[in-house]
């Protein structure tokens, strides 16, 4: 988990260093009172999943954004802190007995975090047979070497709470023969978690923990927006099985996992509103991402302004630019796809493509690689992107 979070870690801030990744709601503070627009505000909640829980090989999955949510924290008296996303990482379908390859140790079956008001994250990691072998969940439940003292028992349940003074985490682990849920709370940074210090607060985290697995599985919880982005797909909408078939026609299996980021708040910089959602998409393959022959993924991130003009404003920026510190390299792509300008950008090593849709700017780029030419990338995302521009982007 610490390697994965770290991998994800780094491709967000490249991403954010171009301007095309994160999240701003942005109110102009040059406007005068009489001549701002009346913008709608934008709120994002939790609602429960439609229909009945996701199934891998035939086993329901637990979700992790329903084993602790919003609603729960915001009870325990602790917020969210509104500039850092949440990100949640489910099934986007039912896997079939015969797809149902078993995934690496390291990969989750449903995966959720929460950046706190604090600035440490709290994160559930849902781990479970057939998605997870037998062997590396019993390995797990054990909780190797760094995990001192002895698991108590409770409601048919083994739990243990500790702390990892080498990772500065506090962990809540509970686990039956084939389940696995683990709670990570950060400590990096000083601060209460609403009234409370790190062990009480975990401590009134466990019995969230026990009633949902008490309840049992469910559908995958969904991240919905009022305003601006209500009116927009979800991101893992857009980053659909059939955009992602057009650029992995040989490797987009029956389902996928998608990790979805979503932002509570806004903040008061810039022009114009913006806000920004993103979805990872990768397919159900043996191994997960340990299996490079097979492994496959697409990232897309939309850029949601208030107008047409706004978002027009900001392509022809990004794609007229020649250099700046952070983009090594703009090339113009032709045809364009959509409504503006469309254009790749070199970010570090690697290649993004940017285009517009109407209010929304979109960008797309492919899974990690070690110095991809321009022209191997565009051949990868532009079949991807005109998927997405001929489904289109409002709901």
């Amino acid at each position: 988990m610490l390697i994965a979070g770290i991998s994800i870690g780094l491709a967000v801030l490249l991403v954010a260093a171009a301007g095309v990744f994160g999240i701003r709601y942005l109110a102009s503070r040059d406007r005068q009172p009489a001549q701002a627009q009346q913008v709608e505000e934008i709120t994002l909640k939790q609602a429960p999943g439609d229909g009945p829980p996701l199934k891998f090989g035939g086993t329901a999955l637990y979700d992790a954004c329903s084993v602790i949510t919003i609603d729960q924290l915001a009870g325990l008296g602790v917020s969210l802190d509104p500039k850092n996303g949440i990100t949640h990482e489910h099934l986007d379908g039912d896997v079939p007995p015969d797809a149902a390859a078993a995934q690496s140790s390291a990969d989750s079956a449903s995966y959720c975090a929460y950046v706190l008001s604090n600035r440490n994250s709290l994160r559930v990691s849902v781990r479970q047979t057939p998605f997870n072998t037998a062997a590396d969940l019993a390995f797990l439940q054990t909780g190797g070497t760094r995990r001192p003292g002895t698991p108590r028992s409770e409601d048919g349940l083994s739990l243990i709470q500790w702390n990892d003074a080498e990772s500065t985490t506090q962990h809540i682990d509970l686990w039956k023969p084939d389940l696995l849920i683990n709670v990570y709370i950060d400590t990096h940074n000083p601060g209460p978690y609403g009234t409370m210090d790190v062990q009480t607060f975990a401590t009134a985290l466990e019995p969230l923990v026990k009633s949902a697995i008490s309840k049992g599985p469910t559908a995958p919880m969904r991240h919905v927006y009022s305003g601006l982005l209500g009116k927009v797909k979800s991101p893992c909408e857009v980053m659909s099985r059939a955009a992602f078939r057009k650029s992995f026609p040989a490797h987009s299996g029956e389902a996928a996992m998608t990790e979805g980021t979503f932002y509570p708040a806004a903040s008061n910089r810039g022009p114009e509103w913006e806000g920004q959602i993103s979805c990872e998409r990768h397919n159900i393959v043996p191994n997960g991402d340990l299996n490079e022959a097979e492994y496959r993924e697409l990232h897309v991130s939309l850029s949601v302004r208030e107008n047409e003009q706004a978002a027009t404003e900001h392509n022809t920026l990004l794609c007229g630019l020649t250099s700046r510190p952070d983009i090594a390299d703009v090339v113009a792509v032709t045809p364009s796809v959509g409504t503006g300008r469309t254009c790749m950008l070199r970010i570090g090593s690697d290649w993004t493509l940017q285009f517009q849709l109407g209010h929304v700017g979109v960008s797309i780029r492919g899974p990690l690689a070690e110095n991809p030419t321009q022209d191997e990338r565009r051949a990868l995302l532009v079949p991807a992107a005109q998927a997405i521009a001929e489904a289109g982007l409002i709901r």
